[in-house]
């Protein structure tokens, strides 16, 4: 496939995230012009208001699980980051994380094909919890075949009452495979490729303005909590696969994966 044009115009999901600022950031910085997509027109001037960049534009979507949420949005674009996901983890149901993983990622591809003309390469933010569970002990290999599918299974089992993070763990692998079913249904039929990058514990720079360190991401909320804890119970950190990564680092991966 024929990668982005220099200088064109690329939407980022999610854009007042801690990763997809970053990337937004790194976009103008290189050339690049962005459309950000939001959840409400405030979010959209604050984020307008960090990067002050006149290059810089924002979409409102309120719902990104609604039938052509990004149809507006993915007009006039060459190339799509999304980012957009829940980034928490969380007390209720399942389907809190799941619907919305899924949904916003197959609606976003769904509305790239029927109204993104100009779209050559979409880049989707996954995790490594769509590859392996933190806690398992195996020593081995991991490649792009491997998936997390056990925690999945944990989390149908459990429902509600499996843990938080095995629920955004779930989530994710679930909306990666939907990914790729797409592209495997559509691969005739659209003119763009997809790819998908994988961070691990994201930690850096911290963009967006927070109320507290905790609203910037689950990685900086586990770091943060880490080193402020009086007592931390060591096996929370000790007892877990980490891949950590600078959200910098991150956000340059994307922009490289347009090109």
């Amino acid at each position: 496939m024929p990668t982005i044009s220099p200088k064109s115009k690329v939407l980022v999901t999610g854009a007042n995230g801690y990763i997809s600022l970053q990337i937004a950031r790194y976009l103008l910085d290189r050339g690049f012009s962005a459309r950000g997509a939001v959840r409400s027109p405030s979010k959209g001037e604050q984020v307008k208001a960090t990067l002050n960049d006149p290059n810089f534009e924002y979409v409102v979507v309120e719902d990104i699980t609604k039938d052509g949420a990004f149809d507006e949005a993915v007009k006039d674009v060459e190339g799509i980051i999304h980012v957009a996901s829940p980034n928490y983890f969380p007390d209720g149901e399942p389907d809190e994380v799941i619907i919305p993983a899924v949904r916003g990622s197959v609606g976003m591809l769904e509305s790239a094909k029927a109204h993104g003309s100009a779209v050559k390469r979409v880049v989707v933010t996954s995790s490594t919890s769509a590859l392996v569970h933190p806690l398992n002990p195996v020593a081995r290999t991991i490649t792009e075949a491997d998936w997390n599918d056990e925690t999945v299974d944990l989390v149908r089992e459990k429902g509600k009452a499996a843990s938080g993070g095995d629920k955004y763990a779930a989530s994710k692998v679930l909306a990666e495979r939907a990914i790729w079913a797409f592209v495997e249904a559509n691969k005739a039929s659209v003119g763009f490729d997809v790819l998908t990058i994988l961070p691990g514990l994201t930690l850096g720079p911290v963009l967006q303005k927070m109320t507290s360190p905790t609203d910037a991401s689950i990685s900086m909320g586990l770091l943060f909590n880490l080193i402020k804890n009086p007592n931390p119970d060591p096996s929370t950190y000790t007892h877990h696969i980490v891949h950590a990564v600078d959200v910098r680092d991150i956000a340059d991966a994307h922009i490289e994966a347009l090109l």
